[in-house]
């Protein structure tokens, strides 16, 4: 009985097996890496930390998920710029390790996220400032070289990222004698250059936080202006550079020199504060016209296109004078005025001016005159 019950199991095994189509060796088990830390980017600003920037792999190296995951180390290497690129390869040990960051498993479906979100989850933006500073020997430039892995629980190393090469010699022509003005467009910003190829940035400092570029990248040029009309706000857009009325703005500029993946920037020029003030007045009313009628003289004129138009005063005054007073004070929305305080056989001069919603207010200058009799 023994004997047919083993027999029967081989059988069985070697049915299985002829109908799986197994050829050859069995496979060895699937060993999962995390995939590729992917858009490592570095910034180097003078005298500051070397910021990195990357992204979390969130599949594994063959495009399979949930990743196998639980840390993201960083590495780098500084070697003189005459050197040649090391091997991406060769930054992954020990004695080249600078951090390992701690990745927390996204939650399985119907689970609920961690409550901690310092932490990043994999497809996560990780910003880490490298506070390492390198100064180079007299004569020597070096370039601080980086690479970023994710590794398993089972310290399995995944696929690197692309090397990103930081050099660390001071950047030529950094910018100077930075001065802010207004104007009814916005707030313009001018400084020194040295060499017409120089790039800078615009950054915006603000009381206790980090300062915020307001170029997204380099700019050409030694000027900059920040407009004072702003379109709706987007959610999640970058900082708004432009400008506002009676709000102080303070700024500093760098010059740039960005690369694929790294930008250095130089030492600041500034802060220079500016705070705008309204003190344009609106266009002047244009093609004014007047018609007398028995007991009244009405004016027309064209309307003017100002975002902070409040309206328009009518002045008058007997012709052939050169003062004319208001006919009243508060401005008038209307384009058209019928002044029904004239008397018949009177010669009068009447002008428009426009006026603007400002604190006080601008007066635009007097429109062309017309002369009309009352009758």
């Amino acid at each position: 009985m023994r004997l047919r019950v083993h027999i029967t199991t081989v059988l069985l095994a070697a049915l299985v097996a002829g109908a799986c189509g197994s050829k050859g060796d069995p496979l060895p088990p699937l060993r999962l890496a995390p995939g590729k830390p992917e858009a490592l980017t570095a910034v180097r600003i003078e005298g500051q930390p070397v910021t990195l920037s990357f992204t979390v792999p969130s599949v594994n190296h063959d495009g399979s998920a949930p990743v196998a995951i639980a840390t993201v180390r960083v590495f780098a290497l500084t070697r003189p710029a005459t050197d040649p690129a090391p091997a991406p390869a060769t930054l992954v040990g020990e004695d080249h390790r600078l951090a390992s960051i701690d990745i927390v498993p996204l939650p399985a479906e119907g689970e609920t996220a961690p409550a901690d979100t310092t932490t990043p989850m994999p497809g996560a933006v990780v910003t880490w400032n490298d506070t390492v500073s390198t100064a180079p020997a007299a004569g020597t430039s070096l370039v601080r070289y980086y690479v970023v892995a994710g590794f398993t629980r089972g310290n399995r190393v995944g696929v690197l990222s692309d090397l990103v090469a930081v050099p660390l010699a001071p950047l030529e022509g950094a910018p100077s004698q930075l001065s802010g003005s207004f104007t009814e467009k916005g707030i313009r910003l001018e400084w020194l250059g040295i060499s017409p190829q120089t790039r800078y940035r615009v950054y915006e400092v603000r009381p206790g936080q980090p300062d915020v570029a307001i170029t997204a990248t380099p700019i050409t040029g030694t000027s900059f202006e920040a407009p004072m009309t702003p379109p709706p706000a987007e959610a999640g857009a970058t900082p708004d550079p432009r400008a506002a009325f009676g709000v102080e703005r303070c700024f500093i500029v760098r010059a740039a020199s960005a690369g694929t993946r790294a930008t250095v920037e130089s030492a600041a020029a500034g802060p220079v504060c500016v705070t705008p003030r309204d003190i344009f007045p609106p266009p002047v009313p244009a093609n004014l016209t007047a018609v007398a009628a028995p007991g009244v003289i009405s004016l027309i004129w064209d309307s003017v296109e100002a975002a902070d138009l409040a309206g328009y005063i009518v002045l008058r005054g007997d012709a052939p004078g050169e003062t004319l007073t208001p006919l009243f004070e508060t401005p008038i929305a209307e384009t058209t005025y019928r002044d029904t305080t004239v008397e018949p056989g009177r010669r009068y001069v009447y002008a428009v001016v426009s006026v603007d919603t400002a604190s006080p207010a601008n007066h635009s200058a007097q429109s062309t005159r017309v002369e009309e009799t009352g009758r």
